[in-house]
């Protein structure tokens, strides 16, 4: 019941620039049925929001950028979310023998109401780029866990459309999705003082 077929997705790869592909999950059909995200949720960095910083004549402005690799395939949806995208094709059962896929299903159902000839859809249990809540989920989940290990600190987080903050050790960091930038304003006389960044 939670399951409809007009919210099948399809899917699509693009080349990244080291030969991997990047999986994008069409998920239109059911992102027009559901609530948005919030306005006012957590938004994610804009190069704009480096504008007010104004490097000092005797300081250099040095800059860092972290990247967390697959980031949003490192997530794992709940079952109610997985089944709200159904990926490709309907398919056989018989086609996904043997996989913890079907085991899943089974559990779920009497053994006798999944025969080889029944049509299944496969869903996808990942945050699915496409899926329209998922820049706001992977946003705030980024900066709570830096957060929590005070990597992300209230006067140095660079938010758009928001003052900058104080920056009182001349670092300022932000996050866009799975980027950490970090910025820091470094005496021209003392290069070797030590980095935020580098903590």
């Amino acid at each position: 019941t939670l399951f409809r077929s007009r919210d099948r997705c399809n899917l699509f790869c693009i080349a990244k620039p080291d030969g991997e592909l990047r999986q994008i999950i069409d998920r239109r059909p059911r992102n027009s049925r559901e609530l948005g995200p919030p306005s006012d949720g957590v938004k994610m960095g804009h190069p704009s929001s480096f504008l007010p910083i104004i490097i000092p004549k005797d300081c250099n402005l040095l800059g860092s950028v972290d990247d967390l690799r697959n980031y949003y395939h490192e997530f794992e949806v709940s079952f109610n979310r997985a089944v709200s995208t159904p990926v490709g094709p309907q398919w056989n059962a018989s086609d996904w023998e043997g996989s913890h896929a079907l085991e899943e299903l089974r559990s779920r159902h009497p053994p006798a109401s999944i025969r080889s000839d029944t049509k299944v859809f496969m869903c996808f249990q990942g945050l699915s780029m496409g899926d329209h809540w998922a820049p706001l989920i992977a946003q705030e989940a980024h900066e709570n866990l830096l957060k929590s290990f005070d990597a992300l600190r209230p006067d140095e987080h660079l938010k758009f459309g928001e003052i900058l903050p104080r920056g009182n050790l001349g670092h300022f960091s932000g996050v866009c999705i799975d980027d950490k930038v970090n910025l820091q304003l470094v005496r021209k006389s003392c290069p070797n003082e030590p980095l935020r960044d580098s903590e």
